[in-house]
């Protein structure tokens, strides 16, 4: 199966990915990309996804060979996007596997806006440096919103324009690879770098749970799930499959954090309720597309993280 030899790449690689070491066999996605590509997505089994991401991990197969592998988280409408290519195939069509990659995402989440973080572009990571990874995502269109990384990077397009054979030095490189870049596509954020994290959230809810439960978790996500259960109209949830009941537990704690959640319309808890149990379901991709509708949560969330 495409989820045994994504593993069987890895493990020949010693290397190790999160979708491939706790996989969905129900939801594997494939794509076709053509000239004997093909991309197989890998969902994560329920009690093993992310708390609030969207995440599935790939494996690409160039004529049944294994080439790279890779991932994307995605939170409102932002994907996080990390690839590698593996090193005997990067000299061949590592922009159209790219391409193809973001194309398959973008159907899969809907994503408006691409986020590639400093280790992918060689911040701390000598292999990324040493094959020129900044200058692969420039060209497919990612640009840097960091002043002083601007600076360099314009620096040495003046030094490339002047001498075509001229090759950025790898303390140069270290800069370029100072910050994050981005993809900006139809809808996308006009200031990326400000965007809601999942790190932020996340950090949000480790100070709630060691404030008000004194760091103990299991007592936080029994109570707040109880009194977030109320308040959204479902205090009863004994009828639907255990993995839904363990995600709204899980997402119970970033509910708890809204202040005003017992003010909503009701469709807008409604809405929240469906957005916690999608997390627990078959398949991810219906969840990121309610949690990327759901605009209320995300503002509530921005203000939360921004304060």
């Amino acid at each position: 199966s495409l989820v045994d030899s994504a593993r069987v790449a890895m493990a020949t690689r010693q290397r190790e990915l999160h979708a491939f070491s706790y996989p969905n066999p129900d939801d594997v996605l494939v794509v076709r990309g053509g000239r004997g590509l093909v991309l197989a997505f890998i969902g994560i089994m329920p009690d093993f996804r992310l708390p609030l991401e969207a995440y599935y991990g790939f494996l690409a197969l160039k004529n049944g060979v294994p080439v790279s592998y890779g991932g994307g988280w995605e939170l409102f409408g932002t994907l996080d996007f990390a690839v590698n290519i593996f090193a005997s195939f990067r000299q061949g069509e590592s922009a159209y596997l790219a391409t193809q990659l973001l194309r398959a995402y973008r159907r899969i989440f809907g994503m408006r806006t691409v986020v590639v973080d400093r280790y992918q572009l060689g911040h701390e990571s000598t292999e990324a440096l040493r094959s020129g990874s900044f200058y692969f995502y420039h060209r497919l269109g990612f640009r840097p919103r960091n002043p002083d990384v601007l600076r360099v990077l314009e620096t040495e397009r003046t030094k490339i324009a002047a001498d075509a054979s001229y090759r950025s030095p790898v303390r140069v490189l270290e800069q370029l690879a100072g910050d994050e870049v981005f993809l900006s596509l139809p809808g996308g954020l006009p200031a990326p770098e400000k965007r809601l994290r999942a790190t932020d959230v996340a950090a949000l809810v480790a100070r709630f749970v060691a404030r008000e439960y004194g760091g103990d978790r299991v007592a936080a996500v029994r109570e707040t799930a109880a009194r977030v259960g109320l308040v959204l109209g479902v205090p009863r949830r004994a009828s639907w499959p255990l993995s839904e009941r363990r995600a709204f537990e899980g997402m119970s704690l970033v509910a708890a954090l809204i202040e005003d959640l017992a003010r909503w319309p009701v469709a807008a808890r409604r809405a929240l309720v469906a957005v916690m149990r999608a997390k627990g379901a078959s398949s991810e991709m219906r969840y990121a597309h309610q949690l990327d509708g759901h605009r209320r949560l995300r503002r509530s969330l921005e203000a939360l993280t921004s304060g």
